[in-house]
């Protein structure tokens, strides 16, 4: 028998709840008469534009919870514990979850420990996920800015922005648009798309995407077609439902309260060490729950530790319990004669310790010394105790959090053990 085609298009609901293993959404194509399921590549940048409560903060967290499970199923069960995708939010606490570490953008100790993962994933040759909640707001400070626009080219990025940042550095790594209704009628013609253009969306949930003919997935079998053509997605892009759980943002209509709720799952705390079995040598613990341990060939033999005197005097006591040998010790760097700092310089591993407020003289050996190796920074709590280390833009840490820094990052620890910061 003859195939018949449908005349009359199919229709996009205007509340599509999210099926456990279902599409994203769905994709209108009234040319081709059809509705398809939005599948998207979890490889390719997107950046998410609109005003406010249209569904820009659930789309976001919907394709984390997605893309993270994409990342999860490559790597098996590999480093389970640690993630590989980084979540900047303005809503909800700071957390891990499976596969990702959630960062809100309060925090700005953790969104800078989160940043440095990010520089040292790629500088390995990886390319991390990345997922931004109001980029804007995250990159306020210019040298934050710097920092992502240097990264996010090599990184697989999901940014919800607004529609200046297409035209920035940023918008050059993006590969994929949906556009919310904006907050102004006038602002459609800004966006690159024809007037009215969202006329007759619903209040939320609904987008027009621009992206590669692939988010359409295969054609199906009545199309006559293996798979679409490459303008099926043309320069004014095709109508999108986005897919959300019940009682969600996106269908309710906010785009930021129960933005979280897209993962559907409790929050749950930084790990830290909560529940490890010490681990030998080790500093203490990320906010991510991976030992940090000084590896002198790495970091270098000189190990500082710049803090109140009784936590000097504990680190050191444990790294020498846990068995290191040759360590030269000189805990009051600041007021030590050159004899006394000497060797320093040749021994295998050294550990010098001064206080916050004590100074190295500028090119004294101590100062020569401490350029060797890491650092440990601990008890500070004004930014102007950080300036005076040398380190501007270095954010002060919670209490009973220290960092340690080395060339090339600045990573948060909870010290494994000995007496509160």
């Amino acid at each position: 028998p003859r195939s018949t085609r449908r005349i009359t298009p199919e229709t996009l609901p205007e509340v599509l709840p999210l099926a456990e293993s279902g599409p994203v959404g769905l994709i209108d194509l009234p040319d081709r008469q059809t509705v398809v399921d939005w599948m998207p590549q979890a490889d390719l940048s997107t950046a998410i534009v609109g005003g406010p409560r249209t569904g820009k903060s659930s789309l976001l967290w919907l394709l984390a919870r997605v893309f993270s499970e994409v990342s999860k199923e490559s790597r098996g069960n590999a480093r389970a514990q640690s993630p590989d995708g980084v979540l900047f939010t303005r809503d909800g606490p700071s957390c891990c979850r499976s596969g990702l570490l959630v960062v809100n953008h309060a925090d700005a100790w953790l969104v800078e420990y989160a940043l440095g993962r990010i520089e040292q994933t790629v500088a390995s040759g990886g390319r991390p996920r990345v997922f931004i909640d109001d980029f804007e707001h995250l990159t306020s400070q210019p040298h934050i800015l710097m920092r992502f626009e240097a990264l996010l080219s090599d990184t697989t990025a999901v940014i919800v922005c607004d529609r200046r940042t297409l035209s920035s550095k940023v918008g050059a790594s993006i590969s994929r648009r949906v556009f919310f209704p904006p907050a102004s009628d006038g602002d459609t013609v800004f966006l690159g798309l024809s007037n009215h253009r969202f006329d007759r969306f619903p209040p939320a949930g609904r987008a027009v995407l621009i992206g590669p003919h692939t988010d359409c997935g295969e054609a199906r079998a009545d199309e006559g077609l293996s798979q679409w053509d490459a303008d099926v997605i043309g320069p004014d892009g095709v109508d999108v439902q986005i897919a959300y759980t019940e009682g969600t943002a996106g269908a309710a209509g906010a785009s930021t309260a129960g933005s979280a709720g897209a993962c559907a799952e409790a929050t749950p705390p930084l790990p830290w060490g909560i529940g490890r079995t010490p681990t030998p040598r080790a500093l203490g613990y990320d906010p991510c729950g991976e030992p940090v341990v000084w590896d002198p060939n790495e970091h270098g033999h000189v190990l500082s530790i710049i803090g109140p005197a009784e936590v000097r005097q504990s680190i050191a006591a444990s790294l020498t319990a846990a068995g290191l040998p040759d360590i030269f010790t000189q805990l009051s760097a600041a007021d030590a004669l050159p004899s006394d700092i000497a060797p320093a310089m040749t021994a295998k591993r050294a550990v010098l310790g001064w206080g916050l407020h004590e100074q190295l003289p500028y090119g004294s050996p101590a100062a020569q010394a401490s350029a060797l190796g890491p650092r440990i920074i601990v008890g500070a709590r004004a930014q102007a105790e950080l300036e005076n280390l040398g380190l501007r833009h270095l954010p002060v840490a919670p209490p009973g959090i220290a960092w340690f820094i080395t060339r090339i990052a600045a990573i948060p620890i909870q010290l494994q053990e000995g007496p509160p910061l």
